[in-house]
Formats: C-alpha cells, structure tokens, sequence
C-alpha cells in the first residue's frame, strides 16, 4: 500500500471519529460547558 492511500485511510478514519463525536455532542438539545468540553477533547484528539 502506498503511502497516500495509508494517508487516506487515516484521514477517512480520523474524519469518521470526529464527525461521531461531534454528531453525538450537538445533537443534544442544549449545549452547556461540559458538552463544549466534549467538542475541544475530539478535535484535540484529533
């Protein structure tokens, strides 16, 4: 496998990650301070 596809792959997998966490965190009804906490913690992780 070439290194780009191995970059791609990453991506794809580190975009799904985010794209979850963030979905699970703004899909609630309210947002409050630990609900923002939950944001920074996934696109640091990211």
């Amino acid at each position: 496998m070439s290194w780009l596809k191995k970059l791609k792959s990453g991506l794809g997998k580190t975009s799904a990650r985010v794209t979850a966490s963030l979905g699970a965190v703004l899909g609630r009804k309210g947002i409050d301070a630990a609900s923002l906490e939950e944001v920074e913690d996934a696109l640091i992780s990211a």
